[in-house]
């Protein structure tokens, strides 16, 4: 390790190149949360954050929430920022699973998931609930809107020791041909370039990750022929903590309890009728929401404007190469359906957080192949297995064939009456599974 060191140190004398341990390339929430993991760790972090320092820090509010679920945030309790979050955070108590069309309307028998009734069953299977505040949680996650989430992220790294954000810049290259440091090129805003050698890069890049096309590293994707429009209502009555998933021929449609009286609606359709729904007048949006909804929410006003997103696929074949990461989107983007997305970025940081710990330990270098294997092994079971679950979810429920829907039909009411099967998809709802990171 010394000579390394030395050897480093010379390099830097007479290339003017920089020195660090762990580069992250993005800085969105993922990019964030991993910088805090390796910062925390012990190791000297920079993030390479293409926005500048006032917008990065002062999102924009644009109505977007996303579903914490309850493991995932030990993760945040742990890293210190469970505090600042919990005013913003709205618990999730009750989750409602349906199905509708436009022949039968909304179908009356529904799959109810009760948090209180999945700790009960914990109790006796010796379930180990996640700690919050140092007590038991019963809930399954939380609902947070994201610019709050990018808000409180972007603190707490601009607070943080060993933590550098390079605002205004991306990871243009890296080479590591080497077998001791990568060298990695960021350049900025204006061009002007800067050189680090760095133990590992992190690519926290997004789900068309540049990073990873250039380390030419295999990808399943395809586009689901679908878009998400995002909003979030007012609404009379308080949402009680329930979250609602109803699923249509054209895609799912998602109520998320935020503040007491306001909630966020994800109406996933095909493109053009997406488009459609998103041109119509505010009056005319809110009658057809207000269908969907029915009347248990009361009377609905629009809280924020409609965004809308185009939905696809992609799952990277490996999540490393040598002294290279995936993390986060980069490594897989699933549909949205179920709000797991940002969950399997959380858990890829919370077995970063592991691993880079057992390494500082022992002394070990991150980058090499071995550690980066350690992080594949532990996070590709789970992300295949949800990232299969969500697209299999789609694809059965927007397939309209008469069979098909009788067999849906019979699967939930299959789950409903079978306690053990139906507290397993309870759990996994709020994150638990096998071998969870510490």
């Amino acid at each position: 390790m010394a000579k390394m060191v030395a050897k480093a140190t010379q390099h830097n004398i007479h290339d003017n190149i920089n020195e660090t341990d762990i580069i992250i390339a993005g800085g969105g929430l993922n990019g964030l949360i991993a910088g805090l993991a390796c910062a925390q760790a012990g190791y000297k972090t920079i993030i390479a954050e293409q926005q500048s320092r006032s917008h990065a820090s002062n999102p924009k509010k644009d109505g977007r929430a996303s579903t914490i679920a309850a493991t995932s945030f030990t993760l945040l309790q742990s890293l210190g920022l469970a505090e600042k979050l919990m005013p913003h955070a709205q618990a999730i108590r009750n989750i409602r699973v349906t199905q509708a069309d436009m022949l039968r309307g909304v179908s009356s028998f529904f799959l109810h998931f009760s948090s209180d009734e999945f700790a009960q069953y914990a109790e006796k299977k010796n379930i180990t609930m996640p700690q919050h505040q140092g007590q038991a949680s019963a809930n399954f996650g939380y609902v947070i809107e994201n610019s709050i989430l990018r808000k409180v992220f972007y603190e707490a790294a601009q607070n943080t020791e060993n933590l550098t954000i390079l605002y205004d810049s991306h990871v243009s290259h890296a080479d590591n041909s080497s077998p001791h440091r990568a060298l990695i090129h960021v350049t900025g805003k204006d061009n002007s370039s800067s050189q680090y050698h760095a133990a590992l890069l992190i690519a926290c890049d997004g789900r068309t990750s540049p990073l990873r096309e250039q380390a030419g590293i295999d990808v399943m994707r395809w586009d689901y022929q679908q878009k998400a429009i995002i909003t979030s209502i007012f609404h009379q009555r308080a949402h009680g903590g329930n979250a609602i998933e109803q699923f249509q021929p054209d895609g799912a449609f998602a109520v998320l309890p935020m503040t007491e009286q306001r909630s966020a609606i994800v109406w996933i359709s095909k493109h053009s009728k997406a488009d459609n729904l998103a041109a119509l007048d505010e009056e005319q949006f809110l009658l057809l929401l207000k269908e969907h909804l029915g009347d248990w929410l009361g009377d609905i006003a629009l809280a924020s404007d409609r965004q809308t997103y185009p939905l696809s696929f992609s799952h990277a074949k490996k999540y490393h190469q040598h002294r290279l990461l995936l993390l986060g989107d980069s490594a897989h983007a699933i549909h949205p359906l179920a709000g797991q997305g940002l969950n399997l970025g959380l858990r890829d940081s919370a077995v970063l957080a592991d691993i880079l710990t057992h390494c500082k330990k022992l002394g070990l270098d991150i980058g090499r192949e071995e550690n980066l294997q350690a992080f594949a092994t532990q996070r590709q079971q789970d992300n295949h297995a949800v990232s299969a679950m969500t697209d299999m979810l789609n694809r059965l429920f927007t397939n309209s064939f008469p069979p098909i829907r009788l067999l849906r039909t019979l699967g939930m009411k299959a789950v409903n009456h079978t306690p053990p099967l139906k507290q397993f998809f309870a759990g996994r709802a709020m994150g638990i599974r096998k071998n969870m990171p510490n």
